[in-house]
């Protein structure tokens, strides 16, 4: 458990800041995420009463949903807010790396030998100067 929260931690306080989004919508993302995994979380721990003997005395399901919910709903929250959608610079398409038109990516062709089929040839195209 400490583990986990050394994580969680390090994660929120460490983690580099994302410069398309304002403060306010990343808190408001953080918070909507808490609070779908608190409901979704209750809602399972509720439907998790029908399995058990004595469902009146299993109440305590429901807040235990809830509050594992909660941390599913934090980690999604950190993990949405401060890595989701982001390029590192090497995925970056550059305008020289995109495809010509008129020019096949990727093609295959078959190769002969004496009028024989004798395999084929398969030619991939990353750049073309």
């Amino acid at each position: 458990m400490k583990t986990l929260l050394s994580l969680f931690l390090v994660l929120c306080f460490f983690s580099s800041v994302a410069q398309a989004q304002s403060e306010d919508t990343k808190m408001r993302e953080f918070l909507i995420s808490c609070t779908y995994g608190t409901l979704v979380g209750a809602m399972v721990g509720a439907a998790s009463i029908a399995f058990e003997d004595e469902p009146s005395e299993k109440l305590q399901n429901i807040a235990r949903g809830a509050s594992l919910g909660l941390y599913s709903g934090i980690a999604l929250g950190v993990y949405v807010t401060n890595f989701y959608g982001k390029q590192s610079p090497e995925e970056e398409i550059s305008p020289e790396m995109e495809p010509i038109p008129g020019v096949d990516v990727f093609y295959i062709e078959p190769l002969f030998h004496n009028k024989k089929l004798d395999g084929l040839k398969a030619n991939l195209t990353l750049l073309n100067f």
